[in-house]
């Protein structure tokens, strides 16, 4: 079965095929790849995939999950909607772009169809205080970890252009992404500078504060942004990269935030980390929503302090230490 399309204005016709309910999330055992899985599940997909982990939690029991090394590959036999490319930023660069290459050759040496989506951050686009990030900014990575990111975009882009391959990127960026809705065995940091903010001060530790703060980001909570990107994945037609929406705020506001509810202190960085090469907290860093917001009727459910009350105060085993 199939779904027809016609362009009267171009006298086109065409057709699409059904969907198979099928996605693969290759790193479904990291931070964005345990959330996508869970929120694919909600929506009654089927959900395969691989990680460097031996098994995923209890939540993800439903997941076909397998353990890899990102060197071989086995889906031919199956068809998938999507697949998600979720490895983990913090890979050595070589480790990482080895993975994606050999992820690349395995889908032309089966001359296989997919949708790729990959999600990347607002962290490697060039930063203008005056003006918010769109999805054609130019890219200015700062560390491997960006650096990975960064790459994975351009090498995506890049294979999609081959003559002998039909892969088709799809790249959503993201904002601070906060939260945690996967029920968690091990002591797993979260990943972004937010998330780490709020394990320190959960623990009763102090949270650095790089300059005054006063610089503004987008703030996403995770389960908003895999909402966000399944809808996005769900259009018949999407762009091909698409910045995921969120809640402006200054870096201080959220930083107060935490200090107060936590009961921690705030002090400020050494002089070292606060110069324009070093500091966590230089320029906006904010993106751009009008594409998004043509495309879905995206309304978040997560407010970042409205979300901050109502997390559990740390015990007093943990503000000991």
């Amino acid at each position: 079965m199939s779904r027809k399309f016609e362009i009267k204005s171009m006298n086109l016709k065409f057709e699409i095929p059904d969907r198979c309910n099928n996605v693969f999330i290759v790193g479904a055992d990291t931070y964005l790849g345990t959330h996508f899985a869970k929120y694919w599940l909600e929506e009654n997909r089927n959900v395969y995939g691989c990680g460097t982990a031996k098994v995923l939690s209890e939540d993800l029991k439903q997941v076909h999950y397998s353990q890899s090394d990102f060197a071989s590959w086995d889906f031919a036999d199956k068809s998938f909607d999507w697949f998600m490319i979720c490895l983990n930023p913090a890979m050595n660069t070589i480790s990482y772009l080895t993975a994606l290459k050999s992820f690349c050759d395995y889908i032309d040496q089966n001359q296989l169809s997919p949708h790729v989506c990959f999600p990347s951050s607002f962290m490697i686009c060039e930063s203008k205080s005056h003006k918010s990030i769109s999805e054609e900014c130019i890219l200015d990575p700062h560390s491997e970890y960006e650096m990975n990111l960064a790459i994975a975009e351009q090498y995506l882009n890049m294979r999609s252009c081959h003559l002998e391959t039909n892969l088709l990127p799809y790249v959503v960026r993201l904002g601070e992404v906060y939260g945690d809705e996967i029920q968690r065995d091990d002591a797993t940091i979260l990943p972004g500078m937010i998330n780490s903010a709020w394990q320190a001060a959960i623990a009763g530790e102090p949270i650095t504060m790089y300059g005054l703060g006063e610089k503004k980001r987008t703030f996403t909570h995770i389960a908003d942004a895999c909402r966000f990107v399944i809808e996005y994945l769900k259009l018949d037609f999407a762009p091909r990269k698409v910045n995921v929406p969120g809640e402006k705020m200054r870096l201080v506001e959220a930083i107060m935030a935490m200090a107060v509810q936590y009961d921690v202190e705030t002090p400020l960085a050494a002089a070292t980390q606060n110069n324009v090469f070093f500091n966590k907290f230089a320029g906006d860093q904010v993106l751009s929503e009008a594409l998004a917001k043509k495309l879905i009727a995206y309304e978040p459910r997560f407010n970042f302090k409205k979300w901050l009350s109502a997390q559990e105060p740390k015990t007093a085993a943990l503000a000991i230490g």
